[in-house]
């Protein structure tokens, strides 16, 4: 099955000399997202979706680790605290504010994107048929 919904996402990137890192925030819904941050081999994520979080809490610890093939480190993953995603976010927020003075020319620029977003699942529908 394939779900196709509009999402805002979030996405910061950083070259460090300790090891890269990833995080990304998905906001599916005003007040709903799905939080990841990876460093290290290490993942950790949140979401405002409860039974996504009982999911991940729920796993064992020992399944918790991917052991790597030969030559590649091990994987962790495991549940953030609720406070990691909203520090993530005050880094959008405050670049955001400074940004867009006026909300009218944000507005436009959504605008602008939505008719992108309908031309391609236009075209898309085309192929289709």
């Amino acid at each position: 099955n394939q779900l196709f919904r509009r999402c805002k996402v979030f996405v910061q990137i950083e070259k460090k000399s300790s090891g890269d890192r990833l995080g990304f925030l998905i906001e599916y819904k005003p007040q709903g997202f799905y939080y990841f941050y990876y460093k290290n081999g290490e993942m950790s994520t949140y979401s405002t979706d409860k039974v996504y979080n009982n999911i991940v809490e729920m796993i064992p610890v020992k399944d918790k680790k991917v052991s790597g093939k030969k030559g590649e480190d091990d994987f962790y993953y495991g549940l953030s605290s609720v406070n990691k995603p909203l520090l993530f976010m005050r880094n959008f927020k405050s670049d955001l504010e400074e940004r867009f003075d006026d909300d009218d020319e944000f507005e436009e620029e959504e605008e602008d994107n939505e008719d992108i977003y309908e031309e391609e699942e236009e075209e898309e529908e085309e192929e289709e048929e």
